[in-house]
């Protein structure tokens, strides 16, 4: 299934500091969609750019590198951009910093340990259909 925004390709921003997982995301959207990745390992360069990119959806990825922090960076996001999709993919099994995520704004998150390309890419269809982002 491929999506398009009125003949645009929406566009896709990554945030991942894991280089392998960077690639398999990268790889599985590339096959499966039309869309535009924007892959960024760092924090404050995605959130610089994020504005002139104005993507349909941000994925936020595992963040080990000291700095920003998941939520923080969603926070930052939902400022930049207050209608863009953020889904989280967290490492994490702590419900409350997974309540404290989707009460500032996440549209999802996903669980990095129960992940799989397709699982991940049917969450991405699901949030594009739920807000209208048509399907090829």
């Amino acid at each position: 299934m491929k999506f398009c925004i009125k003949n645009k390709k929406p566009s896709v921003v990554l945030i991942e500091n894991d280089p392998m997982f960077s690639i398999q995301f990268s790889i599985e959207l590339r096959e499966n969609s039309n869309c535009v990745l924007h892959n960024f390992y760092n924090a404050e360069e995605a959130l610089n750019e994020i504005k002139l990119i104005r993507p349909a959806l941000v994925v936020i990825g595992t963040q080990k590198e000291k700095g920003l922090t998941e939520q923080q960076i969603l926070i930052a996001v939902k400022t930049i951009l207050p209608d863009a999709l953020v889904v989280i993919l967290s490492s994490s099994d702590d419900v409350e910093k997974t309540l404290d995520l989707l009460k500032s704004g996440a549209d999802n998150i996903i669980s990095k340990k129960a992940y799989t390309e397709s699982h991940l890419m049917e969450h991405i269809y699901s949030l594009f259909e739920s807000k209208h982002i048509c399907a090829l």
